[in-house]
This record gives C-alpha cells, structure tokens and sequence, in this order.
C-alpha cells in the first residue's frame, strides 16, 4: 500500500505534528490522484479510517484558528478602545 496519502494521513493522525498545515494543504491535491481500487478492502478501511481522522483533525485545528483569530481580533479592538480613553 505505497500512496503518497499515506505519509500525510500519518502526519494528519496529529494536529501538533510538524508539517500539519502544509499536509493539511496538500491532502485535496492528492486525494485527486489518488486510486482506492488498487488497494485491498481492508486497506480502503484501514485509509478510509484514517482519513476521517485526519479530516476531523483538520476541522478543530481550522475551528481553534477561528477561535484564536477571533480573540486577537477582540484583544485588538480593546486596545483601540484602551488608547481612544488615554
């Protein structure tokens, strides 16, 4: 089962891995060309598992960003705020 998904689904199985982003990028690209019907059905399982993983993982880590985003957004606007009243 040699696929180039299978080194980003690792990376991917961990949103603090190294490289996450990036693997989280290149994942479309190479589900593109990727063929599940070379692989065994319990292959297809074992990826299609994976990908679920990786795909949940994907999901918290943008929902946490958007957190993140959102409250250095607030923490911004209150600095305005802060220096309107010096």
């Amino acid at each position: 089962m040699a696929t180039p998904l299978l080194p980003l689904l690792e990376i991917l199985r961990n949103p603090e891995s190294p490289g996450f982003a990036e693997a989280a990028q290149r994942l479309g690209t190479v589900l593109e060309t990727f063929d599940p019907t070379t692989l065994s059905e319990a292959d297809r399982l074992a990826v299609q598992a994976s990908l679920t993983e990786a795909l949940a993982n994907i999901s918290a880590a943008q929902s946490l960003t958007a957190q993140e985003l959102g409250i250095t957004q607030k923490r911004a606007h209150a600095l305005q705020s802060y220096n309107r009243l010096k």
